[in-house]
């Protein structure tokens, strides 16, 4: 059996509730985690902005309750080489999974996004995120999502759009803070095993011993933590399409 290495761990965070103008996002435990590619990012370094990745991603988030919990089971099988990625939310003091397919062009921040309008679209929060939100999924669905094919007009109106939604990000969710994050997949037993797979979060072990709270509270579910597949046992199974499997846990290995 392989030694698994520690979990990664960041600086704690404040202990201050913050309340992020047009909702109640919370940020009130040192467990929590910050979006690295917007902040905290090395100098130097540049990252696609979350605007840029809604854009480029392929599918959209859902989230995970018992309702939901048989669509999870049945979709996210490690026996069939597919697996999740999820964040976990607290808006007004209640904690939300969302989940998104695990590909590689997929990124924690959209499901984050899409979570947090989603939970809050009842109460109206964050008004003119949502409005830039929506207007850059018009287009993406009208003109696609590659800018290379755009002419200059489409792609000038594109990159407005793009730069609304990380305007707004940037004032009303700064750092888009969640309570945990990861990815995961189903056992055969309909078990879940979720791991610290997260570049955009990176996660901590704290943060994880919360997610399996939370995932087991809102699912009813078993749930297990493991460290993320190393890259050579990905690509023992995989080949030279490894990547793609990134976030899953190979085995049932409990």
């Amino acid at each position: 059996m392989r030694t698994k290495k520690k979990l990664n761990r960041n600086k704690k965070l404040s202990k201050t509730n913050k309340t992020k103008r047009g909702g109640l996002l919370n940020m009130n435990s040192p467990t929590d985690l910050v979006n690295t590619h917007i902040c905290n990012l090395k100098p130097g370094v540049k990252k696609d902005t979350p605007g840029l990745e809604i854009l480029l991603s392929i599918s959209k988030s859902v989230q995970l309750n018992h309702n939901t919990l048989p669509f999870l089971q049945q979709t996210y099988k490690n026996t069939n080489d597919e697996w999740f990625k999820f964040v976990i939310i607290n808006n007004n003091d209640v904690n939300y999974i969302y989940i998104i397919y695990g590909a590689h062009i997929n990124k924690h921040s959209v499901c984050m996004i899409e979570g947090l309008l989603d939970v809050t679209k009842e109460s109206g929060e964050y008004p003119e995120l949502r409005t830039a939100y929506k207007n850059l999924i018009i287009f993406k669905n009208q003109y696609g999502s590659n800018m290379e094919s755009m002419d200059i007009q489409v792609k000038e109106q594109c990159l407005q759009l793009i730069s609304a939604v990380d305007e707004y990000i940037k004032r009303d969710i700064n750092c888009m803070p969640v309570v945990a994050a990861g990815s995961g997949s189903v056992n055969m037993d309909n078990s879940i095993c979720i791991n610290n797979k997260s570049g955009h979060y990176k996660p901590t072990e704290l943060s994880m011993i919360k997610a399996k709270e939370v995932f087991e509270s809102n699912t009813g579910a078993v749930v297990f933590i493991k460290e993320k597949e190393d890259k050579q046992l990905l690509e023992e199974k995989y080949g030279k399409h490894a990547k793609k499997y990134s976030g899953i846990c190979i085995s049932d290995n409990h």
